[in-house]
């Protein structure tokens, strides 16, 4: 036996020993080779991340007063107001801009996170349009570290964009396979 047999037998009598349902065939039984990951909730869901992080770094930039709890208190000139104004004109995102506002307004110092679900529709004008988003979001005098932020999101969303473009497709050859490999690398990386 290889090594990695050992590995998966031993597992096996662990679960057995614990009688565990990962021993047996799935009750779905064969139906099972016919389940496939949803494309459309990963895209979606690293979307989301990449703005929250996005979203973050534009409130971070902002220097925000603790005395400002209201949205409509916040500077027409920082980062945060910029990249929502953003969102509602240039990305055609209002839905989200509306969300946010309502998040900052209602969080009153508290710090709970923002989440928020994006549509298929919503990712794709994300990813198409994070270049306007990160330029908002661009103070004019920026720290090192600020901007190196800045270059990782530049570099991290284009290569989003091509593991998604990648992994939705029905058929896919083995170079393609090699590239969305790179692609999914480069984005680990900068989230890393």
């Amino acid at each position: 036996m290889t090594c990695t047999t050992q590995i998966l037998v031993a597992l096996l009598i662990g679960c057995a020993e614990k009688q565990s349902r990962q021993e047996f065939c799935p009750r779905v039984g064969k139906a099972i080779n016919k389940a496939h990951v949803e494309t459309l909730h990963l895209k979606n869901n690293a979307c989301a991340y990449m703005f929250k992080l996005v979203l973050l770094f534009s409130i971070e930039k902002s220097n925000l007063s603790q005395t400002i709890i209201e949205f409509s208190k916040i500077s027409r000139q920082s980062p945060f107001a910029r990249l929502i104004h953003n969102l509602k004109t240039q990305s055609n995102l209002p839905r989200l801009a509306k969300k946010i506002m309502k998040w900052f307004d209602e969080r009153e110092g508290n710090a709970k996170s923002f989440e928020y679900s994006f549509t298929g529709q919503e990712s794709r004008r994300f990813l198409h349009n994070f270049m306007y988003m990160i330029s908002a979001t661009e103070a004019g005098n920026s720290s090192s570290q600020a901007s190196m932020k800045l270059h990782i999101f530049g570099f991290a969303i284009p290569s989003l964009s091509n593991a998604v473009s990648l992994f939705s497709r029905f058929n896919i050859d083995e170079c393609q396979l090699n590239e969305l490999n790179k692609e999914c690398k480069n984005f680990f990386t900068c989230c890393a």
